[in-house]
């Protein structure tokens, strides 16, 4: 991918013919062909050097920008729905959207039993 930084050490978009990714430091969110995906750890600029969690790396960015490989990696054998945080625990929220992750992990995981 081209890569062109927008705003010098802060922001880097990342580009060729098929995709599109802006990564800002200090975030978890970037855009991805115009989508909204969250990355796992804030990405961050260290010594100069713009930088994202080698799991974000290896495992979400693999996946989006070659996803015929990500998917013939490993037949997958069994399915585990967990979806955390129970009673007080709330997760990790979103203060500026009023969003709370136990909502959206119990939510996501009711629906994925019943597409199973």
């Amino acid at each position: 991918l081209e890569q062109s930084w927008l705003i010098p050490q802060r922001r880097v978009l990342l580009r060729n013919t098929e995709h599109r990714l802006e990564i800002e430091a200090g975030s978890r969110e970037m855009r991805f062909n115009g989508y909204k995906v969250f990355l796992g750890d804030v990405a961050r600029v260290n010594e100069g050097a713009f930088c994202i969690s080698r799991v974000d790396g290896e495992r979400l960015l693999a996946g989006l920008l070659q996803p015929e490989a990500a998917a013939r990696s490993q037949e997958v054998r069994r399915i585990v729905i967990d979806p955390g945080h129970g009673g007080s625990d709330m997760g990790t929220q979103n203060v500026k959207l009023g969003l709370d992750e136990k909502i959206f992990a119990l939510d996501v995981s009711v629906r994925l039993k019943a597409l199973l």
